[in-house]
């Protein structure tokens, strides 16, 4: 089964990475693969969480609009946490992410802390240094997530998933 990530990592490395050093595309490859990585973990997250809002989540594909420019490849939202995957104008790849400020009241310590360690992990491996950015945003999140789930009902790049539950 071919993953989303390989999908894109074939579909993307022909046509502008192919002059590429070998670093360039071996670091833009960990970054997809980081990616693809954490938003598992955080559906896996939200399987184990109750509240059905907290499942809500959306994807946001960009794939399509050519790379051309600056922008962002993929973007992924839930209510406690935002990542997204973006190419600048050369086509090397970061990572930009956000966390909610309230993330361990809204999904508790032990979820909250395994995905704290994640994005540390990731904030502090030396290979990805320069390129996993923090996001603030200037606006409450929670309203930040609602305003979202209002624009993906106009946008076609966008989808909202309710992840299922996981049983226990």
């Amino acid at each position: 089964m071919n993953r989303v990530y390989d999908k894109v990592k074939s579909w993307l490395f022909p046509k502008v990475l192919k002059s590429y050093p070998r670093e360039a595309q071996e670091s833009n490859n960990n970054l997809n693969r980081t990616f693809w990585n954490t938003r598992r973990l955080l559906i896996q997250i939200q399987g184990f969480l109750e509240n059905e809002k907290l499942r809500i989540r959306i994807e946001g594909n960009f794939t399509n609009n050519g790379l051309n420019h600056e922008g962002k490849l993929y973007h992924f939202i839930t209510s406690f946490c935002e990542i997204s995957l973006n190419n600048d104008k050369r086509g090397r790849y970061n990572i930009t992410y956000f966390l909610n400020p309230n993330l361990l009241e809204i999904i508790g310590d032990n979820y909250g802390n395994i995905l704290e360690a994640r994005i540390y992990e990731l904030i502090t491996d030396n290979e990805m240094k320069g390129f996993i950015n923090y996001n603030p945003l200037n606006c409450m999140y929670e309203r930040y997530f609602n305003e979202l789930l209002m624009i993906t009902e106009t946008k076609s790049n966008y989808t909202v998933i309710i992840t299922e539950k996981a049983i226990p």
